[in-house]
């Protein structure tokens, strides 16, 4: 079976199916490890085993996961594949942003936007976007710092799912949604800390 790139090119956005491919063996490459997958039952010695029974672990827990169930890291590199595939080059997201290249870069260096290197070049993720993929969501440049050192897989979780301390109109937001709704990013910055472990 081959990768759809339909959503792609629906979204504007051009990749060969050949490239995709390729981003993907490549990314599962760098997520997986060089070596099968180990049944800690087996492997661990039995003083260690029985230390986490007795923490209240079950042997189950440990086995290798069932034929027929994805693996987290092959998760991880598809989510990872799809977030570099439709991230933006740096001159596409200028255009985009109605504003000259050099410009952007200069906010790649502050930093007020949020980029990936993907096949050597600077990217820029489309869950900073607002939705017409025109302007950086309102509040996010104050966010960009903290996010740097931070995966893209994680960004992009955290960023796009709801939060349970985040609620507009007794509804539950993602912080993405949060701030589209005009909330304060320094609310989020508390909640980026909590995850960072720095609170």
């Amino acid at each position: 079976m081959s990768l759809d790139i339909a959503p792609l090119e629906r979204a504007g956005l051009h990749i060969s199916q050949e490239d995709l491919e390729k981003m993907f063996s490549e990314t599962l490459a760098a997520v997986l490890p060089p070596y099968p997958t180990i049944d800690a039952r087996a492997a661990l010695p039995a003083d260690e085993l029985a230390f986490l029974v007795q923490a209240g672990v079950g042997l189950d827990d440990l086995a290798p996961l069932p034929d027929g169930v994805v693996p987290p890291e092959v998760r991880t590199a598809a989510k990872l594949t799809s977030i570099l595939a439709s991230a933006l080059p740096v001159p596409d997201a200028a255009e985009r942003l109605s504003i000259d290249a050099s410009t952007l870069r200069h906010r790649l260096a502050v930093p007020s936007v949020y980029v990936v290197r993907a096949n050597g070049a600077w990217k820029l993720p489309l869950f900073q976007f607002t939705d017409t993929l025109d302007a950086i969501i309102p509040g996010f440049g104050d966010l960009a710092p903290a996010l740097v050192d931070m995966h893209p897989v994680d960004v992009f979780n955290w960023f796009t799912l709801p939060h349970v301390d985040l609620e507009v109109a007794d509804h539950r937001v993602s912080p993405r949604e949060w701030l589209l709704s005009g909330g304060s990013p320094k609310r989020l910055i508390a909640l980026l800390d909590e995850i960072r472990g720095v609170a």
